[in-house]
């Protein structure tokens, strides 16, 4: 799934809910930018997403990491306006359409899901995080082992689990990050597994309480945004993401964002 600096938390994808961080190749492109509405770039997400984007409300979320990163490719692929609209991850993860121009909502590069749509370069490392409450002491991965987990559906997290962690109570899947959170912080689940820059924001904005982060799993996640299979726009998104990653506002837009590098947040454990 779906999704994270003074110390830059992430090395930026290029360089490189895990995930294959390699992208179709897309033909040269130096024509303009077509979007659903003339003059507006409409960008799909779920929300909400703390730290990612500062509303809930897409009618005004005006401020995040991946909405500025989005306004960013607006101003320079032609001072479009942005438009923000809501695009499930469940959807995104389907294949279902979103009628959007792009979408950016922390949504790990995966081979099944580059079948289903073009994905811009990357643009965000997320390793897994494990996170519990503050009280309970979990010093190894066979201690983790015995957590019953919280996990959000159609995210990358589930395979992680299942196939590599292989925990002896069966995790229970949430629809959306938000229910999973509220599950965690309730008690009905003991750990959540899921990406580690996701979980730094929760903790960061209050949307977990009583929480630590006990360790992470190198994967290789990567975030990329979305756009239609075949669509003629990719290249030249791809064309302008790579000028904002290489001029450093990609990085000056991860040190506004995040408190922590996301390498320092916990140590690295290996199943």
């Amino acid at each position: 799934m779906r999704a994270t600096l003074v110390a830059l938390v992430v090395v930026l994808g290029v360089a490189g809910c895990g995930g294959d961080d390699s992208t179709e190749s897309q033909p040269e492109s130096r024509g303009p930018l077509t979007t659903i509405t003339p003059g507006v770039l409409t960008v799909g997400t779920e929300l909400p997403a703390p730290t990612f984007w500062d509303s809930a409300d897409y009618r005004t979320v005006d401020h995040g990491f991946e909405a500025d990163l989005a306004r960013e490719l607006a101003k320079r692929l032609g001072d479009l306006r942005m438009r923000v609209v809501k695009c499930p991850f469940v959807a995104i993860n389907a294949g279902a359409p979103c009628d959007c121009d792009i979408g950016f909502s922390q949504i790990g590069i995966t081979k099944e899901r580059q079948r289903k749509w073009d994905f811009t370069i990357p643009y965000f490392d997320a390793d897994f995080g494990l996170m519990v409450k503050t009280s309970t002491n979990v010093a190894n991965v066979e201690a983790a082992r015995q957590l019953h987990f919280g996990v959000q559906a159609e995210t990358t997290a589930i395979d992680f689990i299942d196939d590599e962690l292989r925990p002896t109570v069966e995790s229970t899947i949430y629809d959306t990050t938000v229910g999973m959170f509220d599950a965690f912080n309730v008690g009905e689940v003991d750990a959540i597994l899921f990406d580690l820059p996701i979980l730094l924001s929760a903790m960061k904005e209050g949307q977990v309480a009583d929480a630590k982060i006990v360790g992470q799993f190198a994967t290789g996640e990567k975030y990329g945004g979305i756009l239609p299979k075949g669509s003629k726009n990719t290249a030249i998104v791809n064309r302008t993401m790579r000028e904002i990653i290489d001029d450093g506002t990609l990085e000056q837009l991860q040190q506004q964002y995040f408190g922590i590098a996301t390498r320092n947040a916990a140590p690295f454990w290996k199943v």
